[in-house]
C-alpha cells in the first residue's frame, strides 16, 4: 500500500523560507519537518532559492551601508565578493 502524498501548508512555506533566510541549513529544515532533504528540495526548491537569495542581498545591502560609513573591512570585503562574482560569472 502506498504511503499517502504530503501536504504541506502556507504555515510550513513560511517556516522554510524564514528558517532558509536566517541560514539555517537545509538538512536542519528537513529535519524540523520529518522530512528527507530531497523532498525538502522537492516541495520547496523555489522558496528556498528566492529566501536564500534575500538573504544574500540583505548581507550586501548591510555591508555596503557599513562601507559607506567608513568601515575599511567592510570595502575589503565588498570588493573581494565582487571579485568573485565576476570570476563565477566568466565561469
Amino acid at each position: 500500500m502506498a504511503r499517502p502524498p504530503l501536504q504541506f501548508d502556507d504555515k510550513d512555506t513560511r517556516f522554510v523560507a524564514v528558517l532558509t533566510k536566517y541560514g539555517v541549513k537545509q538538512v536542519d529544515i528537513a529535519r524540523e519537518l520529518g522530512v528527507d532533504p530531497k523532498t525538502l528540495q522537492k516541495h520547496f526548491g523555489e522558496v528556498i532559492e528566492t529566501a536564500a537569495a534575500r538573504r544574500k542581498m540583505d548581507d550586501l545591502a548591510a555591508l555596503s551601508e557599513r562601507a559607506r560609513g567608513g568601515s575599511a573591512r567592510a570595502v575589503i570585503k565588498l570588493i573581494r565578493m565582487t571579485k568573485r562574482a565576476d570570476h563565477a560569472e566568466r565561469g
